[in-house]
């Protein structure tokens, strides 16, 4: 049988070559290799660039997948960190490195929001590459730093905002990117008058917000977890359509009358646009093979994240909603005209 199978591959390789049996039957829709270009990715170590500094949510992300991609390929998936520009300093070495499948992006919705605010950038996320996975979603939470306001809920919050204009500052990620966006969201919800202090990546943002320098951050659950299990920042709200199952004691900030103040941060893996189609669809099946792995399960859960679970086509167009839902917030905030 073995010997049976062999010829029968052959067969099907010499008919494909020549054109011949476009659609193979049954038996061998069960037993045929992948395509040579796909069958061989990856065949050697493959670098992802995670366009923020270490210690935020996409850095967290990453260190997962690094270790599933190497058990699910038998290749090492190196982290590449290139901060700045709100994520497209990253994206812009990426976007010029060889499109063979060795350097993968780990974009975020902040890319798509600076797109929004009309910054000057030099690679587009949605024209410039090819959407492999939409691989983690997880909601805001409105922090606040216990050295800067004495307050736990969301009435003291807003008490103080209101009691005290414009002496208080939010930190981001940086200008364009989905917190300074955000932040800008929220000072239109609430009326409160906020000023904005921009940051090279959310960690170091969060650290200074930590460490009593500025009041408040809005900031994805996962980097904030440590801090606020130390009591170094405190939770208001989140902004999902449900408590987070890691902080059910904080409420969603639909349950305080902010009904349209839902946001879900994003991350997906981007390829080169001219990576070889086999290459992409190669990637994609990693990826869904990665999604059911209990590792990266245990450490989403663990991170308050889920697993969107969309590739290719239904990426791009989850990517073309969010570049419509960021240009409405922008245009509603004014987040274009203010650093």
């Amino acid at each position: 049988m073995p010997e049976l199978d062999r010829l029968r591959r052959q067969l099907l390789g010499a008919l494909g070559a020549a054109g011949i049996g476009t659609v193979a039957p049954a038996w061998a829709q069960k037993t045929a290799p992948l395509p040579p270009a796909v069958g061989r990715w990856p065949q050697q170590e493959v670098e992802l660039t995670v366009p923020f500094p270490a210690g935020g949510n996409s850095s967290l992300l990453g260190k997962t997948m690094a270790r599933q991609f190497a058990r699910e390929t038998g290749q090492p998936m190196r982290l590449e960190y290139r901060g700045g520009g709100g994520g497209t300093a990253g994206a812009t070495y990426v976007a010029k490195a060889p499109a063979d499948g060795s350097h993968l992006l780990m974009g975020g919705v902040s890319m798509l929001a600076s797109r929004a605010v009309q910054l000057q950038l030099d690679v587009d996320l949605y024209e410039d590459f090819a959407p492999l996975a939409l691989v983690a979603q997880m909601p805001l939470v409105l922090l606040v730093s216990p050295r800067r306001l004495n307050v736990r809920t969301w009435p003291e919050l807003l008490a103080e905002l209101r009691r005290k204009p414009q002496r208080y500052r939010y930190a981001s990620a940086g200008i364009g990117t989905s917190n300074h966006v955000a932040g800008e969201w929220f000072k239109l919800e609430t009326g409160a008058l906020l000023e904005h202090v921009p940051y090279k990546g959310s960690g170091p943002a969060m650290l200074d917000v930590a460490q009593g320098n500025v009041e408040l951050m809005l900031d994805g659950l996962a980097s904030a977890l440590p801090h606020l299990q130390a009591d170094r920042l405190r939770a208001v709200f989140v902004t999902g359509p449900q408590r987070s199952p890691l902080l059910p004691d904080v409420p969603t900030a639909h349950e305080l009358g902010l009904d349209d103040f839902q946001s879900m941060p994003w991350y997906g893996i981007f390829a080169p646009r001219a990576t070889p189609a086999s290459v992409q669809a190669r990637a994609i099946e990693v990826f869904r093979s990665m999604a059911v792995a209990p590792a990266v399960q245990k450490e989403w859960r663990a991170m308050g994240a889920t697993w969107p679970g969309l590739y290719g086509p239904e990426f791009k167009q989850f990517l073309q909603d969010e570049m419509k839902h960021w240009a409405r917030i922008v245009r509603e905030t004014g987040a274009a005209a203010r650093p």
